[in-house]
């Protein structure tokens, strides 16, 4: 044997490299599976839906809304500032506007923060009150408050200040014509 042979082998085993090399794939897995834990426990995610089936029978009437808004002709534009929204609604058809509409504000990622906004009809302008929005990407909704008709579209506080609420299949068209 040489000389680095037996002073290897008379050095006690925590001063040698390979036990450490070979723990530390598993401490580092532990690791990481802590913090991972902690995240979990940590951040809210929101529950998807709990009644998914009942969901799921709904889309078909979901998508008649969509086509009712095509047939009537329905477009919207929102101007949407501190404090407050502003929705201007136009008919092809000549509709007579509702009294009332709602505005549904669904955070993309962050459920927890979503709002609803009741609006008013005042001088050919919906208005309502509204909780400053975080940054992100939004989408929104606006419906008759008797859900035959409903208008989509997605708004980024920080780049816009009005977003145009189509009707769904106008909507992905639209959004697939600017990409």
């Amino acid at each position: 044997m040489n000389v680095s042979a037996q002073v290897l082998d008379t050095m006690p085993w925590y001063k040698q490299k390979w036990p450490w090399f070979l723990m530390l794939f598993p401490v580092l897995a532990i690791i990481g599976g802590v913090i991972t834990f902690i995240l979990a426990q940590v951040s809210f995610d929101g529950m998807v839906v709990d009644d998914y089936y009942k969901r799921g029978l709904e889309i078909n009437q979901v998508k008649d809304r969509d086509h009712k808004a095509v047939d009537l002709g329905l477009t919207a534009q929102a101007m949407i500032g501190a404090g407050g929204v502003r929705v201007f609604l136009t008919s092809e058809t000549g509709m007579q506007p509702p009294e009332r509409m709602v505005m549904h504000f669904y955070h993309v990622t962050r459920g927890n923060v979503d709002q609803t906004v009741d609006l008013e009809l005042e001088g050919g302008f919906y208005s309502g009150s509204l909780l400053p929005l975080p940054p992100g990407r939004w989408r929104l909704t606006l419906e008759d408050t008797e859900g035959v008709w409903r208008l989509v579209s997605h708004f980024n506080p920080a780049e816009q200040e009005s977003a145009r609420l189509l009707p769904l299949p106008l909507a992905t068209a639209t959004a697939l014509a600017e990409e």
